[in-house]
């Protein structure tokens, strides 16, 4: 037990990766030692801040070997992970790239820089890593014990401590033999009782010889003893588990909702979802009755020309105004404008366009009633070297499967699923107590 007095409170400085140029110095060093490691680092210092290279130094200069290496640079470290005057220093360094003046350890001489630094992350992003370290601590294996000792007196636990003995002097080459029918009974005997179950000594011996291990375990009774307690352990929290549903209504429905909930997807996406992405055929001829739901709204058909120059564009449309009433010929179109010029005109798109799909499109055509309801194909200039040319207005058909596949496909599952539903009802006979279902309340 502890007693705590909280003296002081900061914030938590999260972590720093640093590297560091380091000249070793012995505790017990005497006086001329000293000085010439503090000259030493007073002189690297100097050319650090004369510009010279951090990691070159760190590599020629350092006696921390290993971080030499790799230019000085250190692991991430926090709070307590390193020396009180290292860790200080380290994170007193205002800003990433920044060098300190040379600190003194019980190591010797360093000068730090700072590489990268991060806050402290938020819970979300902590709860795996603080999980963890809670797991494997020491005062987590308490409570697991003093659960698993309330469990022992719940269900009754009795050992059998002679036959347990037995195993001590078992010979580690028989652990081989198992499974054996004559070991099993050879070492059938129980070793304790847990409410209605019996677990027997060929039990232990079966979990010893099934452990991954590099080397057959020595058969006697330090090995045994503590095999023994986390069998029992094992076997107690297996035994408390497998009941959970039945000492807890709450938790059993709470499962029973869980496997209701999975065995329904399972169903619907059976009879359902993937039915509809697979059944093509099935898919189709949906689509053929209820194509009409599936309807392109009135749409044009337009094409983009790009002319190289206003007076490319002028011949262009002089051109259109003359030959266009009986529809475009684009070889002749082509042929008769680019004719002194192989890039005069260029075709830059040619589509069919519902309103909404491009605004040129839309200025150009969807929102003049003039050109809408005249006579197509028409030219209409636009910009500065651009012209469109109206060729049809397209009535409102359905669309191709292709072409609405996602919409038809969710349309096709609710099919399915409404089809599905009506089969179990005519299957099963469903009846709703109403008068208790109204005593619900959200």
């Amino acid at each position: 037990y502890h007693i705590l007095q909280v003296t002081d409170k900061r914030k938590s400085r999260g972590e720093v990766k640093v590297a560091h140029i380091m000249v070793a110095l012995p505790k017990d060093a005497g006086k001329e030692p000293q000085e010439k490691a503090e000259a030493k680092i007073k002189d690297i210092y100097t050319q650090l801040k004369n510009g010279a290279d951090f990691g070159k130094l760190a590599e020629e200069l350092s006696d921390d070997k290993t971080s030499a290496r790799k230019a000085g640079e250190l692991n991430w470290f926090g709070t307590g992970r390193m020396v009180p005057e290292f860790e200080a220093a380290a994170f007193a360094i205002p800003k990433v790239g920044d060098i300190s003046e040379p600190v003194r350890t019980a190591f010797g001489w360093h000068i730090i820089k700072k590489l990268e630094e991060k806050p402290v992350g938020t819970y979300d992003e902590l709860k795996s890593a603080l999980k963890n370290k809670v797991s494997k601590d020491g005062r987590n294996s308490v409570s697991k014990t003093a659960l698993v000792s309330n469990l022992k007196k719940e269900y009754k636990y009795m050992e059998f401590p002679k036959n347990l003995q037995e195993l001590y002097k078992v010979d580690t080459t028989m652990l081989k033999q198992i499974p054996d029918e004559a070991f099993r009974k050879k070492y059938s005997k129980p070793l304790f009782t847990l409410g209605d179950s019996t677990y027997t000594q060929y039990q232990l011996l079966l979990s010893m010889a099934s452990a991954k291990r590099k080397e057959t375990p020595e058969m006697n009774k330090v090995t045994v003893n503590k095999q023994f307690q986390q069998m029992v352990e094992r076997s107690v929290i297996a035994y408390e588990e497998a009941r959970l549903d039945v000492k807890y209504p709450e938790f059993r429905y709470l499962m029973q909702e869980y496997h209701d909930g999975i065995l329904l997807f399972d169903l619907t996406d059976k009879m359902v979802w993937s039915k509809a992405v697979k059944d093509s055929a099935g898919l189709a001829e949906f689509y053929e009755k209820n194509k009409n739901n599936y309807m392109w709204p009135e749409r044009v058909e337009v094409s983009l020309w790009e002319c190289s120059d206003a007076k490319e564009k002028e011949n262009a449309m002089k051109y259109l105004a003359k030959n266009l009433g009986n529809g475009l010929d684009e070889s002749k179109f082509l042929a008769a404008v680019n004719k002194k010029n192989a890039s005069a005109v260029t075709k830059t798109t040619s589509k069919i366009y519902s309103q909404g799909d491009d605004k040129n499109v839309d200025q150009l055509i969807w929102q003049n009633k003039e050109i809408l309801n005249g006579k197509h194909p028409v030219a209409v200039s636009f910009g500065d070297k651009q012209v469109a040319i109206l060729h049809r207005i397209v009535k409102p058909e359905p669309k191709k499967l292709n072409e609405a596949r996602g919409l038809i496909t969710a349309d096709y599952q609710n099919y399915l699923e409404k089809k599905w539903i009506e089969e179990l009802r005519s299957k099963y006979n469903v009846q709703v107590n109403t008068e208790l279902f109204k005593t619900i309340k959200p």
